[in-house]
């Protein structure tokens, strides 16, 4: 998933992009873009075209946008609550920042970032802003064609310098009793000591018209602040004491600047300039310490660090004045390679890359964040983002979508109206029934449904045995056969014929008996023939032959007649014949 962290200040634009995969984090490239006029309404022409240029080069549904809003549009609060659950706390927000915030409720975005738990209480650093800031911005940003998924603070995007991004807050220890008075020894002085102040660290990031103060306590944000001071008072100073151009002071500024740690071997021009600087930079640390000194108190912070970024950190020895300022250990922020997290960078980082970058940097991490570490977001209620999945989805899948849903109310109409016509067929069908059931004289339990199969199974073995006794009415008869033979054979003149034996069994029959030569044997077995089903004669042995017929010639012949003998009737008639068989005793004729 990329990463864009935009970054807009009243100087240039800063976007950074970064990769987030399961390898780990991957800076893809870093730029800045120049704002060529003082004018917000130029600016804001120079904002829409990078805006512009993003979405062109980035596919939407796998790119995550964070911008950052202004401080001065935020209202930041310590606050304490009596409970852990985080839904509860942005639910008392409101109410908590009533007397705080100098603007309506009804009118403003809240949020918060939660510093540590204490037992089952939880301390947290309440956020407020304006909705009409956060509409002007995703406005902004809709007429560049991109949608941003995160509206973040800037000062709290920089807890990403020290704060793990996937860890959730720390517990903290419980805050000791407050002594009694029964404590206190005879001079009066409780003996219970100053509370132990913990180990703090300072991020300056010194912009061109605000610097942005971010106090950590064991690395965790406490709190955020803005001053009213940045690199243009420096480049006004430079204006005003040389007089010239303020462009051209501007460009002195950001080449040649410097701050004289010792003016022993320098020249006097030299000197002028450093003291120049320097009395411009003496406004905004008499600010810085007056914070330090309340947030030191309020907070029971001991600060013992100071880092500096922006672009205006880049003046040659401000560490070394700030430090001799503040009596505070100051360095550069390294926010690339002395960070908790682990970047891989597809571009050299340069000095002057690594003191404008860090702002929009920690702004991109904000997208990557877990629900245990939230990102703070005054992106919700009216604004909240829509899913981008499933916006994707119902655009590539919208026609299908609607055709299947017209199937389902087809379907569904469908359905009911089939069991509706059913129910009804079922119900007169039903009716019909009866009503047959009672004209064909069933009453009772006769006329329901079991009484009417079993009458429906008797009717129709009455009709099958009537069939069968149509198809036997039809059949020739055994005397009709016999009379079909006699009629066949030739007559006494041209064959002296000793029948001896003709029987008829269903279709088949058989005759045997003796002629006197060969000719009349040919004759008989044409005759034969002609009435023989296919003309199809077997010819077997004569077993009647007797020393009376030894002289004469013999015959046997089987064959197959046409009784018109269905083959219903025949089924029958070998069924019946099986049956009798079964009946007869064994041993009986």
């Amino acid at each position: 998933m990329k990463c864009i962290g935009i970054d807009i200040g009243s100087y240039s634009l800063k976007i950074l992009e970064l990769d987030f995969s399961p390898k780990g984090l991957q800076l893809l490239s870093f730029k800045e873009h120049v704002f060529t006029s003082e004018s917000f309404e130029d600016n804001q022409v120079f904002i829409l075209e990078a805006f512009k240029n993003l979405s062109l080069t980035n596919e939407a549904h796998q790119t995550k946008y964070v911008l950052s809003l202004s401080q001065s549009s935020i209202s930041h609060r310590y606050k304490f609550f009596p409970f852990k659950d985080r839904h509860k706390i942005l639910r008392s927000l409101p109410f908590e920042l009533e007397e705080d915030i100098p603007f309506d409720q009804d009118n403003a975005i809240f949020d918060s970032k939660l510093i540590h738990y204490r037992g089952n209480t939880s301390d947290v650093i309440a956020s407020a802003c304006r909705k009409s800031h956060v509409k002007a911005l995703l406005q902004l940003c809709e007429d560049g064609s991109i949608d941003p998924d995160i509206v973040t603070s800037n000062g709290l995007s920089f807890a990403n310098a020290f704060e793990g991004l996937f860890q959730p807050a720390p517990i903290a220890p419980e805050l000791p009793e407050e002594p009694d008075d029964e404590n206190e020894d005879e001079t009066g002085e409780n003996e219970h000591a100053a509370p132990i102040r913990r180990p703090g660290a300072l991020i300056l990031n010194i912009g061109h018209t605000t610097t942005t103060i971010s106090t950590f306590r064991d690395s965790r944000l406490i709190d955020t602040q803005m001053l009213n001071w940045g690199g243009q008072q420096v480049a006004l100073k430079i204006q005003k004491t040389y007089d010239i151009h303020y462009q051209e002071a501007l460009k002195e500024m950001q080449s040649k600047a410097f701050l004289l740690t010792s003016e022993e071997g320098a020249s006097q021009d030299q000197v002028f300039f450093s003291q120049t600087i320097a009395a411009s930079l003496k406004e905004m640390l008499a600010e810085l310490k007056l914070y330090l000194f309340n947030i030191q108190t309020d907070r029971n912070v001991q600060i013992e660090q100071v880092w500096l970024t922006g672009g205006t950190s880049q003046i040659r020895n401000l560490n070394s004045f700030v430090q001799q300022q503040l009596s505070i250990k100051t360095s550069t922020l390294d926010a690339y390679y002395a960070s908790p997290h682990s970047f891989e960078t597809n571009f050299p980082v340069e000095k002057n890359t690594a003191a404008i970058s860090p702002a929009a940097l920690f702004i991109a991490l904000e997208a990557v964040k877990r629900p245990v570490n939230p990102a703070t977001n005054f992106r919700k209620e009216e604004f909240v983002k829509e899913s981008q999945v499933l916006k994707l989805f119902f655009e590539k899948w919208s026609y299908t979508l609607k055709l299947a849903s017209v199937a389902l109310v087809a379907f569904f109409f469908y359905a009911f109206a089939k069991s509706y016509f059913a129910e009804s067929i079922d119900e007169t069908s039903g009716q019909k029934v009866r009503q047959l059931a009672r004209s064909a004289g069933l009453k009772g339990p006769q006329s329901r449904p079991r009484g009417i199969r079993r009458y429906i199974t008797k009717k129709q073995k009455e009709i099958k045995s009537r069939e069968g006794l149509m198809e036997l009415i039809k059949m020739d008869s055994a005397l009709d056969i016999v009379g079909r033979i006699s009629a066949a054979l030739p007559d006494g003149k041209q064959v002296s014929l000793n029948l001896q034996k003709l029987e008829v069994k269903n279709d088949q029959a058989s005759i045997s008996g003796t002629v006197g030569n060969q000719n009349q044997l040919q004759l008989v077995r044409q005759s034969l023939q002609k009435i023989a089903s296919g003309g199809q004669l077997r010819t077997r042995p004569n077993t009647f032959i007797s020393s009376t017929t030894s002289n004469l010639l013999p015959f046997a012949y089987d064959f197959t007649l046409d009784r018109k003998w269905s083959e219903n009737s025949r089924r029958a008639s070998n069924q019946k014949n099986k049956q009798a068989r079964k009946r007869t005793p064994r041993g009986g004729q």
